[in-house]
């Protein structure tokens, strides 16, 4: 069974160098996917800093659950319940997670 999962995702802008482990201090704002957050401030297109998505979803079921994402620019980590699930390096290419 296929669920669109597009619904319910907040957003935060962190310095470059921040990691997973300091996403607590970041403040989320909820966006709409598909979402790119470097189009807000065309005076700033090629700013260095990191992207954080984050999703509250609970499973109802013990099927196997796997994600797929259409297309992530670059250097997308995906972590589940605070533990990295899987990664893709490569912009705007499709993959999938395992979770």
């Amino acid at each position: 069974m296929k669920t669109l999962f597009n619904n319910g995702w907040s957003f935060a802008k962190a310095a470059v160098g921040c990691d997973y482990s300091d996403i607590s201090k970041l403040s989320f704002s909820p966006v709409d996917i598909p979402h790119d957050w470097l189009i807000y401030d065309s005076n700033a297109l090629y700013e260095s800093s990191f992207g954080f998505y984050k999703k509250i979803w609970q499973r109802s079921d013990a099927q196997s659950v796997r994600l797929y994402f259409e297309g992530v620019y670059q250097d997308c980590t995906v972590y589940v319940n605070g533990k990295q699930a899987g990664e893709n390096k490569y912009g705007y290419s499709s993959f999938e997670v395992d979770i």
